[in-house]
């Protein structure tokens, strides 16, 4: 009787922590066009859309974010950066970038450059390139 006590309450208190990263988690918006890097200035997303961008060191953060970037054209990768930077993304928490046809991450621009992923502890990139038929309109 005792440790079934003890089994519910520290079940109650796991359940407690567990549901805020459900919840904020669930709050993210999916991001259907391309996260276009190459000209953009220091922004703070996190909160609805999953991203911050720190332009003057070049990080990419990506907080459980969903990216399903489709277009008329099958072309469109979900974040575009210049090829010329070198930039970190860092991921935090689950994160799904799916797009058609092309790259999920593209880099345009001058030569030189780098690109390097830093994972979080326990965190999930999920990458996904769908080659859409030509019947996708019927």
């Amino acid at each position: 009787m005792f440790k079934s006590k003890i089994f519910n309450i520290l079940f109650m208190i796991f359940l407690f922590f567990l549901v805020p990263n459900v919840v904020s988690a669930a709050n993210i918006e999916t991001q259907t066009t391309t996260l276009d890097l190459t000209e953009h200035a220091t922004e703070d997303k996190l909160a609805d859309k999953g991203w911050k961008w720190d332009n003057e060191n070049k990080i990419l953060t990506l907080r459980n974010a969903n990216f399903d970037v489709k277009d008329d054209n099958n072309s469109n990768p979900c974040i575009k950066l210049k090829k010329s930077d070198n930039i970190k993304i860092i991921f935090e928490g689950i994160n799904t970038l799916k797009s058609q046809k092309k790259s999920v991450i593209y880099a345009n621009g001058g030569m030189g450059g780098s690109l390097t992923f830093e994972g979080k502890a326990n965190a999930i990139l999920n990458l996904e390139i769908t080659e859409i038929s030509g019947n996708r309109w019927r």
